[in-house]
């Protein structure tokens, strides 16, 4: 698989997630938090769901037009890392199983999202007809 099909991939990922918590915003907090409450979290989780959809969709929109991609990437990086030392920070509130793969998938994510953001530096070529970039209505480019 080329970097911009594990790229395409990823942001899909995330897409699909951030849809995930905006939708069902008390499946995740079931998933993660060690004593679920309706205390107000669903607006919190809907709210980083919104922020993962839209990286997912910034850069599959860079890649299907072939505009540079790295900040994208560079920007989940730093979501990720975030992610990661939220959960260390507040592991007391995480089931430990949450804690366990919220660190191992933000962390490693954060890795994996620096590094394709420095090896599609410069930007791959347009792969064009993406449907995310049909669906939001982005022409191809001249």
């Amino acid at each position: 698989m080329d970097l911009t099909s594990v790229a395409l991939t990823s942001a899909r990922g995330r897409i699909a997630f951030g849809l995930l918590a905006t939708a069902l915003p008390s499946v995740v907090t079931r998933m993660m938090l060690a004593e679920p409450r309706a205390d107000g979290t669903a607006p919190f989780v809907r709210m980083f769901g919104v922020r993962d959809a839209a990286l997912g969709l910034g850069a599959v929109v860079a890649i299907d037009q072939g505009t540079p991609v790295r900040g994208w990437f560079e920007a989940m990086a730093m979501a990720d890392a975030g992610d990661a030392l939220t959960a260390v920070l507040d592991r007391r509130h995480l089931t430990p199983n949450a804690f366990r793969v919220t660190l191992g998938l933000a962390g490693g994510s954060a890795l994996v999202h620096l590094l394709l953001g420095r090896r599609l530096d410069p930007h791959p070529p347009a792969h064009l007809h993406q449907p995310e970039a049909v669906a939001t209505g982005h022409p191809e480019p001249a």
